[in-house]
């Protein structure tokens, strides 16, 4: 029942100043639309009061609300050339006439503005970048926004078309080309809304098909079935339609679309880079993954990362951190099976890990900006300190100093007092927070609770030499290389041998550290053997253990990884083991890289041949 059907059925009930008002917009609905709530009371001979309780009595909250059911009633039934005429009739002269069109024009979009917020612009950009198939619907008014619409999708290499509406076999044969799940429709229509448009939309919904709408409010028909909805107000001076709103909306998504597209690349690497960094300083890659994948993560998926690629990235940059960094515990394992110093194989590394990283951010580059935006209100705000980013300079320092072929202690030191420095001139620790003395006998404070903080890895070396030496003692070595004497022939075949077994380990294990040790030996004999640098058969070690120990899905830092995705985000749902193997390029590629160095003899320095002492241990034993 519209509006003025409903004032007929109720005249009767009316009191003599109600009726009154009826009589006038039963004569005049046109004049209405156009009034203000003083002159439609002068008009009718009342008070504004009774206009008020009389909209209330027909069940409307306000005037205006009356005169939007009366202009919703002349939509429908005054021809578009009538309504313009409606809409310029008292204009004045064409300079008002101008201005009143340009200041409906201003109102259209201000109103969209205030009706659209980010949320929901990220939301509708995300089901567009979701959707391997756009499908557009539209009839009459609305198809001129929905061509335009088109042809920015059509610029940014998505893959789009506006359906025909009376095709309807041509139609159908293009929804069921691929699965519901894989398309996205697009309803666009403003009052009157089409029948066609609203029937496809609810047949859309049905079979699982993505709805998103452009429409006017959010009780439309098309909004009710859609998932994501932006409003434009295309009212334009009571009687006719504006496309300011849309179009200006229409461009605000194709900006979003490439905004996100730079961020969702750009970020993946930069997070790659910034775990680097920080699995560097701390040298453990699960620690680091459980630090930075709660913060980094949820802000890579809201601008527009591939959710798999990102967590890749987060733990590629942890795999390099820690097979690179002088405290990693797999470095620590590996030198100190080899009996070389620390400093001397985080330095011969770099040949190994540098062409790999590189390469691993250049493929983050190009492809980290395939996946979709999501809705920013998911994700608590936290304070952010800029001068944090300062800190970044400590592991710097560390990288430098090694380079410069300086002692791994003297490194290690200027960077404790790097760090030192910046937080006192940033003043984020001061002098007590460095060290203090709470009562006497004890002391705390940075220093203290980093020496406690290092009193595993001085366990686990301790440790490490005793194994390797009962290892030694028992003849378990021996056992290891005698099976293999007959296919070890050479260098080549000698470093292949370390890295098969080192995996092989590595795999019933489960752990790297432990399949480190376990080769340690063997690679060590082996090396002597075949003039192997022990700075060589340690990256062999690190290569293999420490690479692989990210490419089984069932391995510690991929299973933490996978807990990370776990974010509470709109549409997110958590990325598989075997996603983030197959994403995180940097053991990928670092184990490529190892086969190469290998198989080519890249990075390979030879010592003095050592097999007499090979040859005088076995006689002495047997």
């Amino acid at each position: 029942m519209d509006i003025l059907e409903q004032i007929r059925a109720n005249y009767g009930s009316f009191s003599r100043p109600r009726q009154r008002i009826s009589d006038f917009i039963l004569n005049y609905p046109e004049q209405c639309c156009f009034l203000s709530l003083r002159s439609f009371a002068q008009q009718v001979g009342t008070t504004e009061v009774t206009v008020l309780n009389f909209c209330r009595g027909l069940g409307l909250g306000s005037y205006m609300d009356l005169k939007k059911a009366l202009q919703d009633y002349l939509i429908v039934r005054v021809n578009a050339g009538d309504r313009l005429k409606l809409a310029v009739a008292g204009s004045g002269s064409a300079q008002d006439l101008y201005q009143r069109v340009c200041r409906a024009e201003r109102e259209a979009l201000q109103s969209t503005l205030d009706g659209n917020s980010v949320e929901l612009l990220l939301a509708f950009t995300q089901a567009l970048r979701r959707a391997r198939r756009i499908f557009i619907a539209a009839h009459d008014f609305s198809r001129f926004p929905a061509g335009y619409l088109e042809h920015r999708l059509l610029s940014l290499e998505l893959d789009c078309c506006i359906l025909d509406l009376q095709a309807r076999q041509d139609m159908f044969r293009r929804l069921s080309a691929q699965p519901p799940q894989d398309g996205l429709l697009i309803a666009i229509t403003v009052p009157p809304y089409g029948n066609d448009t609203i029937a496809l939309t609810r047949y859309c919904a049905s079979i699982g098909m993505p709805v998103a709408a452009l429409t006017d409010r959010p009780d439309s028909p098309v909004a009710r079935c859609a998932q994501t909805t932006l409003l434009c107000h295309v009212e334009l001076m009571g009687m006719t339609n504006s496309f300011t709103s849309m179009v200006g909306l229409v461009d605000t998504l194709a900006h979003y679309l490439i905004e996100l597209n730079f961020l969702g690349n750009k970020f993946v690497a930069a997070s790659f880079l910034l775990t680097c960094l920080i699995a560097f300083s701390t040298g453990t890659s699960v620690g680091t993954i459980f630090v930075v994948g709660p913060i980094l993560y949820p802000i890579g998926y809201l601008v527009g990362a591939t959710p798999a690629l990102m967590i890749g990235a987060i733990v590629s940059g942890a795999a390099f951190g820690d097979n690179v960094s002088p405290v990693s515990d797999t470095l620590i394992a590996a030198s100190s099976s080899q009996k070389v110093d620390l400093g001397g194989v985080s330095r011969s590394r770099l040949k190994y890990v540098l062409p790999a990283a590189a390469l691993t951010l250049i493929l983050y580059l190009a492809l980290g900006s395939r996946g979709e935006a999501a809705d920013l209100s998911a994700v608590q705000s936290a304070a952010v300190r800029p001068t944090a980013l300062l800190f970044l300079l400590v592991p710097v320092v560390v990288v430098v100093f090694c380079l410069l072929q300086r002692h791994l202690l003297e490194a290690l030191s200027y960077g404790i007092v790097t760090g030192v420095l910046l937080g006192l001139v940033t003043g984020t620790i001061t002098f007590s927070d460095i060290i203090s003395v709470p009562e006497p006998l004890s002391a705390g404070g940075l220093i203290m609770e980093g020496i406690e903080g290092a009193v595993p890895t001085i366990l686990l070396v301790m440790l490490l030499f005793a194994q390797i030496h009962l290892l030694e003692k028992g003849g378990c070595i021996d056992m290891m290389i005698q099976p293999m004497d007959r296919f070890i022939v050479g260098p080549r075949s000698a470093e292949g041998a370390i890295v098969a077994i080192c995996i092989l380990l590595n795999v019933a294990t489960g752990l790297n550290t432990a399949a480190i040790v376990g080769t340690g030996p063997l690679a060590k004999r082996l090396g002597e053997e075949y003039q192997l640098h022990g700075y060589r058969t340690a990256n062999l070690l690190i290569c293999s253990g420490g690479t692989l120990n990210y490419l089984m899905p069932y391995m510690v830092p991929v299973v933490c990884a996978a807990m990370m995705t776990a974010v509470d985000l709109p549409g997110a749902v958590p990325v598989s083991t075997l996603e983030i193997v197959t994403h995180q390029f940097y053991p990928i590629l670092l184990l490529v890289m190892t086969i190469f160095a290998i198989v080519s003899g890249y990075g390979r320095t030879l010592l003095p041949d050592s097999r007499a002492f090979r040859e005088s241990e076995r006689a002495v034993r047997y």
